[in-house]
């Protein structure tokens, strides 16, 4: 079978990735560029995202940098008019930014409502704003796919992450409601559920966590994941090859999971 890459099955199409400075987002960015697809790096650190953008470009990529609070519908409607005028159009979004929260454990009883608030304003509410700002300019191009980036958490809560996990769990809802409304305009909305990646988030965490490596050694991969492994199954999801699937959420944990 034909790789992406050798199919062309990207090419001439437009894809905004959120969050896309570091981490998973930016691998989804560079592999969707390596693909063929011209790419919005976006996010709030502008120098990252340039740094991002510049890469993707010295690999004979398209790419532009673009600053944005995706939890501000102003700022997001900013970022789409500024894909739309250097691009044309818009054929995939990615909702990948997200906020971790604190780094300190959260007592559910006294914490901080703050950081309640902001963690869901970035992981779900951003879900919500980025998929109105962009969705009229894919149904303009004849439809589009957008691929929202939730985690395991959604479906094992604890206590002191609940911020994070009552967010992730919200991407699902939404994307699901998204599927059924804008499905009849030829849009699919799938959700990316990832489990243990290794990523800087995700180090941060461990430094108040005790060690996963009971946790990743009981998994049936018996390892963390990398970034690398989420981009098959993102690639998938935007591409044609799941024209027929939409409001899923595929589980990408080394096999946590299993439902």
């Amino acid at each position: 079978m034909a790789s992406v890459e050798e199919s062309g099955r990207f090419d001439g199409k437009v894809s905004v990735v959120t969050g896309a400075a570091r981490g998973i987002g930016e691998a989804y960015a560079c592999a969707l560029a390596q693909a063929g697809s011209a790419v919005a790096v976006v996010d709030l650190d502008i120098d990252r995202a340039r740094l991002v953008a510049r890469k993707i470009e010295a690999r004979g990529g398209t790419a532009v940098a673009i600053e944005a609070d995706v939890s501000d519908g102003q700022s997001v409607t900013r970022m789409t008019d500024e894909v739309m005028t250097r691009f044309g159009g818009i054929d995939h979004l990615v909702n990948n930014a997200a906020l971790f929260g604190d780094r300190e454990p959260w007592d559910a009883l006294r914490g901080d409502i703050a950081v309640w608030e902001r963690t869901f304003s970035i992981n779900a509410t951003s879900v919500l704003l980025c998929t109105r700002a962009v969705a009229p300019y894919m149904e303009r191009r004849g439809g589009g796919s957008i691929v929202n980036q939730s985690s395991v958490a959604a479906f094992r809560p604890s206590a002191d992450r609940l911020p994070y996990a009552v967010s992730k769990m919200a991407v699902v809802t939404v994307s699901q409601a998204f599927a059924a409304l804008l499905g009849p305009q030829r849009i699919r909305v799938n959700v990316i559920a990832p489990g243990f990646i290794d990523t800087e988030g995700y180090q941060r965490q461990l430094t108040f966590r005790s060690s996963d490596a009971a946790q990743v050694s009981s998994l049936p991969l018996a390892r963390r994941g990398q970034a690398a492994d989420l981009i098959g199954g993102l690639l998938y999801l935007l591409s044609d090859a799941s024209a027929y699937v939409t409001g899923q959420c595929l589980q990408i944990d080394g096999g946590m999971l299993m439902r």
